[in-house]
C-alpha cells in the first residue's frame, strides 16, 4: 500500500498489540497527519481494492481488526467486510501545524476513543522498513514472502527465503538462480 499509510498502520498496530485496543469497542480515530499525506492517500471511503491501497482510514481499519496488513487485505472481499467498511467510516482526520512544518515527512499519529471513555494514541516517526526503524531478517522474509507466495507458490517460497537467510554460507548462487529461475513470471 501506499507509503503515506505506513506511519498509521504502525500506530494503529501498536495501539492493538501494546495498549489492549479492540476495533469492536473503538467509538471514534483520529488520524494526525500532514495534509501531504491525505492528498496521496487520497481514498477515504475506498470503492475498489485499489483504492484501499491508497485510503488511510481502510489500513488503519485492517490494522486494527486483524493486527497486520499484507497483500491479501486488497481484495474486494476483504475491502467490503462490514467491519471493515464500518471502523474507516470512524475516521477523521488532523493537520496539526506539528505535522506541517515537514509535509514529507513521515510522523502520523492515531488516536483511538473507546466507547468506555477511554482513550489512546500512538506516533509513529518513522515506520517500519524506513532507514531509521529497519525490518528484523524474519520481518523481511514473511514480508516476501507475502508478496511472492501466490505467483511461486508456498514450497518455493520458503526455498528462497531459506536460501536468502543463509546467502553468505552458500558456495556459488547457482541454488538462489535455480529457485529463482525455475518460476514462470508473467507480467
Amino acid at each position: 500500500c501506499c507509503r503515506s499509510t505506513h506511519s498509521s498502520i504502525d500506530a494503529a498496530i501498536q495501539l492493538r498489540n501494546m495498549d489492549g485496543v479492540r476495533a469492536c469497542d473503538v467509538e471514534r480515530i483520529v488520524c494526525r497527519t500532514s495534509p501531504h499525506h491525505t492528498r496521496l492517500a487520497r481514498f477515504h471511503r475506498p470503492e475498489t481494492s485499489y483504492q484501499g491501497k491508497f485510503s488511510i482510514p481502510y489500513c488503519i481499519a485492517v490494522a486494527l481488526l486483524r493486527g497486520t496488513v499484507v497483500l491479501d487485505d486488497f481484495t474486494e472481499e476483504k475491502l467490503a467486510q462490514p467491519e471493515a467498511q464500518a471502523l474507516l467510516s470512524q475516521v477523521s482526520f488532523e493537520h496539526p501545524e506539528e505535522f506541517n512544518q515537514d509535509p514529507m515527512g513521515l510522523t502520523q499519529e492515531v488516536a483511538v476513543a473507546l466507547r468506555d471513555g477511554r482513550s489512546y494514541s500512538r506516533k509513529v516517526h518513522s515506520p517500519k522498513g524506513d532507514s531509521e526503524n529497519p525490518m528484523t531478517r524474519e520481518e523481511v522474509s514473511r514480508k516476501f514472502a507475502d508478496c511472492v507466495r501466490v505467483q511461486l507458490g508456498m514450497e518455493t517460497t520458503e526455498e528462497i527465503v531459506d536460501l536468502f537467510n543463509c546467502l553468505e554460507l552458500l558456495s556459488d548462487l547457482s541454488q538462489l538462480s535455480g529457485a529463482l529461475g525455475s518460476q514462470q513470471v508473467s507480467c
